[in-house]
């Protein structure tokens, strides 16, 4: 999936992008007392072995350092460059061999790597093997059930991945279980914070999908629309995933859903072959099809004048009378009134 839709060499470069900022960090702070470093960065590194020796170790060994654009950098690859003398003076003895000096420069560079590869993993969120169990229910994803449950919880692993590491890491990040957190000061509101945080973005995807199809932004009294808002927040990826969507969801189906888009396409055209068959409205089903994959007439900023000059015409023409019952209907729905109304376009 990453390869057919380009998201593996989107992933990649971010991932990269941020092992590189690691490195250009480490190699400009070789020569900063550990427990100097802002924020939590001391923490951080203690946490993989690298203490106030290992950076002294580093800063010894700076011309080793890699470079490019002018800039260093300390990558894992660069510590076998470290010179004996350093080593020695790392472990406190006048000299060493030629074994020794190998052992450590392989645990520093293996402790470097987990460092820059674990922290890349936090910040760019991917999902584990422990990820993908949750979802697979513990069962073996070549079993029947652990396919099944994967292919329906495929577009649910980001969700997944979120709570088990970010709003974990926000829970038990300081060795208390979640009832400490709760109680402790500052732990109630941070649960707050979070809530209010995913409902506001949950409203801006409503607004989102309500101005792409003509509508008011949802009346910010009604406390359905709040509601919904919370039912819909998930944060700046659900709000830009409303953005890019179909707007009319009322034809998906069970498979649909859980299937995902190439279960609605078999689906779309399943419907279509129907309404030829029995003869109803074979024109609107294939306009469902055309709009649902013609990718162009969906971006957010062309689907509003692309609907009111071309796409309403055509849903008339197939059944009349279908334009002002969407309208209706999606009125009734956002509970909002058109700025721009579909009829007007007829």
């Amino acid at each position: 999936m990453g390869k057919l839709n380009m998201m593996d060499h989107h992933d990649e470069s971010l991932r990269s992008g941020f092992g590189m900022f690691l490195s250009n960090w480490l190699a400009e702070n070789v020569d900063t007392p550990v427990s100097e470093l802002y924020g939590k960065a001391s923490r951080n590194l203690r946490v993989y072995g690298m203490e106030q020796k290992e950076m002294t170790l580093f800063s010894e060994n700076k011309g080793a350092f890699g470079e490019a654009d002018g800039k260093a950098y300390l990558t894992p690859q660069t510590v076998k460059n470290f010179s004996d003398e350093s080593v020695a003076r790392y472990l406190g003895k006048d000299s060493v061999t030629p074994e020794e000096a190998t052992s450590v420069r392989d645990t520093i560079e293996d402790r470097l790597r987990t460092f820059i590869v674990d922290n890349t993993d936090a910040v760019h969120l991917n999902p584990s093997a422990a990820d993908k169990a949750v979802l697979n229910f513990g069962f073996s994803p070549n079993s029947a059930p652990g396919f099944v449950f994967g292919i329906i919880g495929i577009f649910k692993q980001w969700s997944v991945t979120w709570m088990r590491r970010v709003l974990a890491r926000d829970l038990y990040g300081n060795g208390q279980n979640v009832i400490q957190t709760l109680m402790s000061k500052g732990g109630a509101q941070m649960i707050i914070s979070r809530v209010l945080q995913l409902t506001a973005f949950g409203y801006l995807s409503n607004m989102a999908k309500n101005i792409a199809q003509g509508l008011n932004p949802p009346d910010v009294k009604s406390p359905s629309t709040w509601g919904e808002a919370f039912s819909q927040g998930g944060g700046l990826g659900l709000f830009l995933d409303a953005i890019f969507m179909n707007a009319d969801t009322s034809n998906h189906t069970l498979t649909s859903q859980l299937g995902g888009p190439g279960f609605k396409f078999i689906n779309q055209m399943a419907a279509v072959a129907s309404n030829i068959i029995y003869w109803k409205h074979p024109l609107n089903a294939i306009k469902a099809v055309i709009n649902s994959n013609f990718n162009l007439s969906k971006l957010p900023y062309i689907s509003l004048a692309y609907n009111h000059l071309i796409g309403f015409r055509r849903m008339e023409h197939a059944n009349p009378g279908s334009v002002e019952r969407l309208e209706h209907k999606r009125e009734k729905e956002n509970n909002a009134n058109y700025y721009w109304s579909p009829t007007s376009a007829l």
